[in-house]
Parts: structure tokens; C-alpha cells; sequence
């Protein structure tokens, strides 16, 4: 109120009428973006795309190093705890860590199903704060594909940890050996 009273009494001599009130009355700018062809185009916020794909990309990363790393705790700790010798004696190695890195797979993978389930049952309430939410649709065989890159990128990972967390004789000496190899992945 004070402003617009400053305002009205410096420039109300100097301006007539009408540009007074255009220059109190607060500026409403409306973007338009224009194609080649003369006509407005409709733009889409490509920020909130790129902040999608970016932290389910992350998530996607993350999820599958820290589940390939559990894999190594458990490879290492049966080993030093001498447990694998106990295991070894009634069935072979190959299927042994073949079972261990399915069963950490699943694991992983049911992770990765819960946060995305509470992502989509958060997005609701986010769509009141984020005006362009409803313009992200997610299309089925992106999912799909997000399921098939963290199987084949959890088998890579788990096959190199698993052989790293075989080769260790403790969990220390093997989290070690896990980092200079995850750090590439990531």
C-alpha cells in the first residue's frame, strides 16, 4: 500500500491517468512459444522430465549396488564364519552361489517394488504441489524396462561381488575390495 501511495503521489502530476494504472496494477506476463511455421506451440516442462528420469535413474543405481553389496557381506561372513564348509558338504559351489545371488536378487528387487509402490501411492498428494505432475505419464514399457536393467545390472554386479566376496578371507577385507569396484559402476 505504502509503494503504490509513493508511486501514486511521485507520478500522478507527470502521467496520465491511464498509464498510472497500468503502472500500479501488478504485470501479468503470458510465454508463448512460437514453431517454425508462425503458430504457438505448447511447450512442456522438460525440467521436471529430466528430474523423473534422473532420480529414478539414481534409485535404479543405488538399489542395485547396495543389494550386490549385500551379497558380498553374506559370501564374505559364511566364509569366515566357516559356514560355507558346512554347505559345501551337501550341495556344489555353482549352485550354492547361484542361490545366494537369486535369493539377494529377489530381495533387491522386492525393495525396489516397495519404494516405487510408495512413490506412486505419495504422487497423488504431490500433484496439488507440482502443477505440471500430471504431464510425467509413465508408460508401462518403461517399467518394464526398469525391471530389465536391474536384473541384468544386479547379475553383473552380484557376479563380480559375489567373486570378490569369495576371494576375501573376512567381511572387512571384502567391503574394501567392494568399493573399488562399485565406485566404477556407479
Amino acid at each position: 500500500i505504502i509503494r503504490n501511495l509513493l508511486r501514486v503521489a511521485l507520478a500522478a502530476e507527470k502521467l496520465p491517468e491511464e498509464v498510472l494504472i497500468r503502472a500500479l496494477s501488478p504485470v501479468a506476463f503470458e510465454r508463448t512459444r512460437v514453431g517454425p511455421d508462425g503458430l504457438p506451440v505448447e511447450e512442456r516442462d522438460e525440467g521436471a522430465a529430466f528430474f523423473a528420469g534422473f532420480a529414478s535413474s539414481m534409485l535404479l543405481m543405488f538399489s542395485i549396488i547396495f543389494t550386490a553389496s549385500a551379497l558380498v557381506q553374506t559370501v564374505a561372513e559364511d566364509k569366515e564364519n566357516r559356514m560355507i564348509e558346512v554347505l559345501l558338504t551337501s550341495t556344489k559351489p555353482l549352485w550354492l552361489l547361484a542361490g545366494k545371488v537369486v535369493a539377494v536378487g529377489l530381495a533387491g528387487l522386492l525393495t525396489v517394488s516397495v519404494w516405487v509402490g510408495s512413490i506412486v501411492a505419495i504422487v497423488p498428494l504431490i500433484f496439488d504441489a507440482i502443477p505440471d505432475a500430471p504431464d510425467l505419464a509413465l508408460d508401462p514399457i518403461v517399467l518394464l524396462w526398469v525391471v530389465v536393467y536391474f536384473v541384468s545390472g544386479y547379475f553383473v554386479a552380484a557376479v563380480i561381488l559375489a567373486g570378490i566376496g569369495a576371494a576375501s578371507s573376512s567381511v572387512r577385507e571384502a567391503t574394501q575390495l567392494s568399493v573399488i569396484v562399485a565406485m566404477p559402476m556407479a
